[in-house]
This record gives structure tokens, sequence and C-alpha cells, in this order.
């Protein structure tokens, strides 16, 4: 009799999927293996790649503050700004990435220091009013939205053409 195929691999925080095609945060899409073919994947990387049984393991690997900040962010650019997709879609030259670049520029200034650089505002696309930064992290989670709102409306324009 074989041996039972209830072992799942992490790496770098996520589980491997079936026959090693790629990663997954949900364990009922992650591949099941022995307890040998677990470890021997896991020895490849030790330092961030383990064997877990799949009665120990998380349902579903939850995301980063980071990363749930900026999906909220980008909810509320779309419930409270009215930046619907339609919205968006009308952004076609690069607006919504010029945005975003200039958030993340900005946190790079010093504010504190004798010259601040105020790269953002040769590429701020829109009118001034728009322009709110706050704190560096927060900059940060908007350019990261405004990235997000950029390559949904690409992928929705590459729907389009087929």
């Amino acid at each position: 009799m074989s041996e039972e195929r209830v072992w799942l691999i992490l790496k770098g925080g996520y589980f491997y999927r079936p026959n090693r095609a790629g990663y997954t945060t949900r364990k009922a899409e992650a591949g099941r293996y022995t307890h040998l073919e677990a470890l021997a994947e896991a020895a490849v990387e030790p330092w961030h790649m383990s064997a877990v049984h799949e009665s120990v393991a998380p349902n579903d690997i939850g995301h980063s503050r980071a990363a749930h900040d900026v999906l909220a962010e980008r909810e509320r650019q779309i419930a409270d700004e009215g930046w619907t997709h339609e919205h968006d879609d009308g952004h076609c030259d690069g607006e919504m990435a010029l945005a975003a670049a200039a958030y993340a520029i900005n946190t790079a200034n010093d504010f504190d220091g004798p010259h601040p650089r105020l790269l953002f505002a040769e590429i701020w696309p829109w009118a001034d009013c728009w322009w709110k930064p706050t704190n560096p992290r927060r900059d940060l989670v908007k350019a990261a939205a405004l990235i997000l709102a950029e390559i949904e409306r690409l992928d929705r324009a590459e729907a389009r053409k087929t």
C-alpha cells in the first residue's frame, strides 16, 4: 500500500500547486504529496521551504497588512471617489501609471532637508486639487492601488480585443 498524499509544501508563504505548477494561497488548490516527497522537495531550499501535514496547514494564507491596505484603497477609490472601471477605461494615456509614479517618487522626498526634491510635480497628470500626499506609507499604498487600477484597465483593454 502506498503512503497517503496528505502533505503540503510551503515556499515563501505560498503552497505549491500540484506538479510544480506554480503557487497558491489556497489550501484547497495545493498539491498533495507523500511525506517523503514533501520532505525531499522542501530540502532543496530549506531556508524558506517546509513540508506541512494538511491537518495543521491553514485553509488560506492571508494577505499581509500592506496587501490588505492596497486592496482596501482600491475599493475606496471605487466606492468613495467613483473611480469605476468605466471611468478608469477613459485614462488610456498612462495617466494612472504616472499618478502612481508621482506618489511613489514623493516618498523619496526629504522635506526636512534644505532642498526638497519635487520630482512628482513634473509627472502628476491631473489638476493640482487631486494631489493629496500624506505620509510615505500611505502614499505608497495609493501608488500601488493606482498601479492595480492601471493593470486592470490594461487587462480589460486586451480582453476587448479578443
